[in-house]
């Protein structure tokens, strides 16, 4: 069998099932904090269709068929649960009426709290830079909790002796509830590839500061990671007052969190660490001063400064050999 597999860590929830038709209830199907949808194939007839199942574990390494849920013809599924809300997310080829389509990408929405599976609608993407194809996309949530897509731009991958690989990332559009997405200008990263080479089925997560990329790599010579274009935009354009704003704002409410972290415990940790490391306990007064010190020429001199391809560390995981 071959399978792909999209995993979500989501706090446990009341249930429901389904598939990719109509609307159907089945309650309290999902029961663990664990899920994962995946599709599989026998690998002797292996095609853009598969078979999407969706899976249940309460410890994230022994998986279960959720109860009643219907396995559908799909391909490419990812899942991410927001509330008493699942979202999968499925590319197959094809679009609603069955007729084919490489950017279709179809959207199952899932409620926990009254178990019934919504029918599958057609999710609409806005990406001014790049006309598509939008292939092998993922769904991931940002600090503030809205739907993320991944998604890579090449469908076929590369057959010169080098090639740009972009992959997007466009941000949920307020009120469409996972329905209608708008990238953003720039790649969340352009990837280099050789000839036969490519990179497949993105995966991200945002870990609360920042996202986390994942990207396989297609058989050839593994692929290099060029600079981000928004560090290089951070390292030629000062940032707008009005983005640095908003960055304060963020700022501060974090370091109001942090004080009064566990009951004000947050506050008396931070004295110490003053004390301890500065001797200057009363540096805890002088935060938000320190804050209003940024300005966008410092944080460009910083970017130019650190944010240097020599100072950058690659992870690349090779799987060892059968042998």
């Amino acid at each position: 069998m071959a399978a792909a597999v999209a995993l979500l860590l989501a706090a446990c929830g009341g249930g429901g099932s389904g598939g990719g038709g109509s609307s159907s209830v089945v309650p309290n199907a999902v029961t663990q904090p664990y899920l994962m949808a995946l599709d599989a194939c026998d690998a002797s007839s292996c095609g853009p269709s598969k078979t999407i199942y969706f899976l249940q574990s309460s410890d994230g390494v022994h998986w279960q068929a959720v109860p009643g849920f219907t396995p559908f013809t799909g391909g490419v599924p990812t899942i991410v649960r927001r509330g008493n809300t699942i979202y999968l997310a499925e590319q197959d080829g094809h679009d609603l009426a069955g007729k084919g389509s490489i950017n279709a990408m179809k959207l199952i929405r899932y409620h926990a709290d009254t178990g019934i599976w919504d029918p599958p609608v057609l999710i609409d993407l806005t990406d001014a830079q790049n006309p598509g194809p939008y292939v092998d996309t993922d769904l991931t949530r940002d600090s503030q909790r809205n739907l993320v897509l991944v998604y890579d731009t090449s469908a076929n991958g590369c057959a010169a002796a080098s090639c740009d690989q972009h992959i997007r990332m466009a941000f949920e559009v307020p009120g469409s509830d996972g329905g209608s997405f708008v990238a953003q200008a720039n790649d969340a990263v352009t990837i280099q590839v050789a000839d036969q080479g490519g990179a497949v089925d993105p995966y991200a997560f945002f870990d609360g500061s920042q996202y986390i990329l994942y990207v396989p790599t297609l058989n050839g010579p593994l692929p290099q990671v060029s600079q981000g274009a928004q560090i290089a935009k951070l390292q030629t354009q000062p940032v707008d007052e009005e983005t640095l704003a908003r960055a304060r704002v963020k700022m501060r409410s974090a370091l109001y969190d942090s004080l009064e972290l566990f009951n004000g415990f947050g506050r008396a940790d931070l004295l110490s660490s003053f004390a301890l490391f500065y001797d200057d306990p009363a540096k805890i007064n002088r935060i938000e001063a320190e804050f209003a010190k940024v300005t966008p020429e410092l944080i460009q001199r910083t970017a130019q400064e650190y944010l240097r391809p020599t100072n950058r560390t690659i992870l690349t995981i090779v799987p060892r050999s059968a042998s």
